[in-house]
């Protein structure tokens, strides 16, 4: 029971908003709301260990991107297959002073694999594709290296001349847009063609109205942030 100092505090993770003592239907859709996602969550964790395969068979590897080490538990939490990207700059922007090359090796080193028998084989040497002009390159680029990760993020805003830094361009960044797919496409024949594989690595992983699309491209992997395995994992396996 509250007392008369006592108020009811909702935070709206959907709209960013703050409420304070709201009327009871609002309480009440909130409540529904949350029961909603609760059941959706539980739904989720019934994909734990299931193959990321469509329904026609078509296969894609979904692996996490991460910060840092710490992530590592957040990856397994969400049993994704592996990590795609490491976002290793986070080392220097976590760190009061440059990270030695011993503390870099270190870090590295902490995903333990020999110590559980894993058997590491030779290291495959890939480029990250993030400007219209890697892309349009990516046919000579492709001989270079064993695989491509797609940067959605920087080539849509260099595609579309918009710095995605710039709040009052937001309606004009569109990752959608034709162009920016166009240059996936391209991408990833390219890289076919010469026998590489290539993921995509950017926000644009996590977009599950494009799963279908990027299964039509022939994309390889998808990396996607550790909480965004089980969804798009989903929608793999609801797509035809």
């Amino acid at each position: 029971m509250r007392n008369g100092t006592e108020k009811i505090g909702i935070v709206d993770g959907y709209e960013g908003k703050f409420l304070v003592d709201p009327e009871m239907p609002v309480l009440e859709e909130f409540f529904k709301r949350k029961a909603a996602d609760d059941e959706q969550k539980e739904l989720l964790q019934t994909l734990k260990g299931k193959e990321n395969i469509t329904k026609s068979g078509q296969k894609i590897n979904l692996y996490a991107n991460i910060g840092n080490p710490g992530d590592l538990v957040s990856v397994m939490e969400n049993d994704a297959g592996g990590i795609g990207l490491f976002r290793s700059e986070f080392l220097y922007l976590e760190s009061d002073h440059y990270p030695t090359e011993d503390e870099q090796f270190q870090a590295y080193k902490r995903e333990e694999l020999l110590q559980e028998g894993f058997k590491l084989g030779n290291v495959e040497e890939g480029i990250m594709i993030e400007t219209p002009a890697a892309a349009l390159m990516s046919d000579e680029l492709a001989k270079e290296v064993d695989f491509f990760s797609i940067g959605t993020n920087d080539l849509t805003q260099y595609t579309l001349a918009i710095d995605r830094q710039n709040a009052n361009l937001d309606s004009f960044y569109d990752a959608h847009h034709p162009a920016v797919l166009k240059l996936i496409q391209m991408i990833t024949d390219n890289a076919h063609v010469a026998g590489i594989w290539v993921g995509i690595c950017g926000e644009l992983g996590t977009d599950t109205t494009l799963t279908r699309t990027f299964l039509d491209m022939g994309i390889d992997e998808l990396s996607v942030s550790p909480g965004c395995i089980l969804p798009v994992r989903k929608a793999i396996r609801e797509t035809e």
